[in-house]
């Protein structure tokens, strides 16, 4: 995680509570409060996707902490908005009950399960203020407007959104597949962009000020979130009569979107498929040079300078599901790329200060943006064609070997620091498929990787101690890894999660067309067997 200067290590967020700025400027703060007690008791509103109750910041060690609930929004679930001391048990300090309490919350009750409250400022986080670009764009009218040109919707369903040069949107977040997705959304729905501008509206109409200060208690207006799931961390009530969501992990949104999406901006170029070099070499060394969240600190004080591309900085922790996906691309010019071009950030180096407000030439610091969501929407539709042979080897699994297939999902692989494995040759991202199969003795999971561009061989892997409870954050952590192996499997990952014989590969069948995943039909039914043969040989 991204640390933040003048905070103490692994602190933990007690109160996130008002806005406030000074008069005459533009950098809104926002309060926070740690436990132990800090000296500090601020942070720039820009790193929002940083922070949330009961979350630890400056962290020494990883987050690897999941979901602890899972809210449904039904049609018949009522949504109200409330002061959070309407939750009666926010602390065991009367400091942080009275600063707590006057933040607003939307409450959801159930009929024979606990009352839901969730602070409006994290559900905003987890739909909306998704990096340090839009908690900055939500506080004016006209931002988004100004630096985003969305055409017409065309009679296939394709939207075209120019991403106008004078933008100050960070131009790598595009490679985020979670923001690009989330972003398109933004766009093109109207009632979810309507939904964003009342986060302005109503600054502009509650916020209150004297002759030096602003101040505003978030609220908006919420899209309508009818069969929304959310994936949660928070605290029960003790007589299990409410729960109180203090971090939204994941969230499932069923929205209407176009067919598809493509984002055009000149600066879109990807490195000739020819072209190999130290930026793109396997294994570990990979990554040697690419910025980790916690190489870099935060200051909360000093300005942002125009000077570099802004870096991105994501933890990757966080997700977001479309039950209606679609396809969300960049337009990509094919360019020559040395490496000295592609690292050019003008000398910053791990350990440095960077700063995340609103970048301008005279500012003193690299400009960054921290937050991104991992897009974990189903690509089927779109992606199926790449998996061919794949399926129709488990078709042959299912129909003459009884097996059954019980889950299966296409997600894109993400971006690792500046690698380009996550991409196909021509631009499009990269693939994975899980299936969890039942045998009639056994049940596994399998994975496979899209490498419909041919560019290498690799193996059917089967995982023979996958659980569900904690498949979504493996699954994160296997899908990273592969692109920091240089599209290979994370063999010590996989030992460090299932143990060595916890996990094994099934070679494609060897043929002139294998590599691509064009393996022809004669070959598939020896394929099952011996995918069979591997996933039964641990009972």
């Amino acid at each position: 995680m991204v640390p933040i200067e003048g905070f103490n290590e692994n602190v933990r967020i007690v109160h996130i509570g008002d806005l406030f700025k000074k008069v005459g400027t533009q950098d809104w703060k926002i309060n926070v409060f740690g436990s132990p007690i800090q000296n500090k008791k601020f942070t720039r509103f820009a790193n929002l996707p940083l922070l949330s109750r009961d979350k630890i910041i400056n962290a020494t060690t990883p987050d690897r902490s999941s979901a602890d609930r899972i809210i449904h929004l039904r049609p018949k679930h009522q949504i109200e908005s409330v002061f959070l001391s309407d939750f009666s048990e926010l602390s065991d300090y009367e400091s942080i009950v009275r600063a707590e309490g006057t933040q607003k919350a939307f409450k959801i009750k159930q009929r024979n399960q606990p009352t839901i409250y969730i602070p409006q400022l994290e559900l905003a986080k987890a739909i909306f203020l998704i990096d340090s670009y839009l908690c900055k764009a939500c506080m004016g009218s006209t931002r988004l407007s100004l630096e985003f040109d969305v055409r017409p919707k065309n009679p296939e369903g394709h939207v075209d959104i120019h991403v106008l040069k004078t933008t100050t949107f960070p131009l790598d977040a595009f490679d985020q597949n979670g923001t690009r997705m989330i972003l398109a959304w933004l766009l093109t729905n109207k009632a979810v962009l309507q939904s964003f501008e009342s986060i302005y509206r109503r600054l502009d109409k509650e916020r209150q000020s004297d002759k030096t200060w602003e101040r505003w208690t978030f609220n908006f207006d919420p899209p309508d979130m009818t069969d929304w799931i959310f994936h949660v961390k928070g605290k029960m009530s003790h007589k299990q009569q409410a729960y109180l969501v203090h971090e939204i992990i994941g969230v499932e949104i069923d929205s209407e979107m176009p067919d598809s999406v493509q984002f055009h901006n000149p600066s879109f170029i990807r490195r000739k498929s020819k072209e190999h070099t130290a930026l793109e070499g396997d294994g570990d060394d990979a990554q040697s040079w690419h910025f980790r969240p916690d190489e870099l600190s935060i200051d909360d004080i000093e300005s942002a300078s125009d000077e570099n591309n802004t870096i991105i900085l994501d933890d990757g922790r966080l997700w977001v599901s479309f039950t209606k996906p679609c396809s969300v691309t960049k337009k990509t010019q094919e360019k020559e790329i040395t490496k000295v071009s592609e690292n050019g950030e003008h000398g910053i180096l791990a350990g440095e200060k960077v700063s995340t407000g609103d970048a301008y030439q005279g500012g003193t610091l690299p400009s960054a943006d921290v937050g991104g969501k991992q897009d974990l929407s189903d690509k089927e539709k779109e992606c199926a064609s790449r998996f061919q042979s794949f399926n129709d080897m488990l078709k042959i699994l299912e129909h003459k070997h009884g097996c059954t297939k019980l889950d299966s999902k296409m997600i894109e692989l993400p971006q690792v620091g500046r690698s380009r494995k996550h991409l196909l040759a021509n631009g499009l991202q990269r693939v994975i498929q899980y299936v969890k199969i039942k045998t009639p003795k056994v049940t596994v999971r399998l994975l496979e990787i899209d490498t419909s561009d041919g560019e290498k061989m690799i193996s059917t892997k089967i995982l023979y101690g996958a659980g569900d409870k904690a498949w979504l954050e493996d699954f994160k952590s296997i899908r990273e890894g592969i692109i920091s192996k240089g599209l290979s499997w994370p063999t010590k990952l996989l030992d460090d999660l299932y143990g060595e014989k916890g996990h094994k590969g099934t070679n494609h069948p060897q043929h002139q067309g294998a590599q691509a995943g064009n393996i022809p039909v004669d070959a598939l039914e020896s394929w099952a067997e011996r995918v069979l043969a591997d996933v039964e040989r641990r009972r």
